[in-house]
């Protein structure tokens, strides 16, 4: 579009190598303006690498700010490194 907003619904499954997470969700909205990708109220699982899972409704991830915020409850296990350092 000219907007270069887009959605995208099913199985939605993406993959981000440079933050190793996977996220998965059966609908998702992307509005580049603001660079923010969101979900639709339906179930949300954010998976790392390290074995970190998180699960949730209603996602919200601000791309500028590096901010996830789930709206909807959220629930899961976030591994931490040995160092104690944070990667991001």
């Amino acid at each position: 579009t000219d907007t270069e907003d887009a959605e995208a619904e099913g199985e939605v499954r993406l993959y981000s190598s440079r933050e190793e997470t996977a996220l998965e969700a059966g609908e998702l909205i992307w509005k580049k303006e603001g660079r923010i990708l969101r979900s639709l109220g339906g179930p949300v699982k954010l998976r790392k690498d390290d074995g970190s899972v998180l699960e949730g409704r209603d996602l919200e991830v601000d791309f500028r700010r590096r901010r996830v915020t789930f709206t909807g409850g959220v629930s899961g296990t976030i591994v931490e490194d040995d160092a104690g350092t944070d990667d991001r």
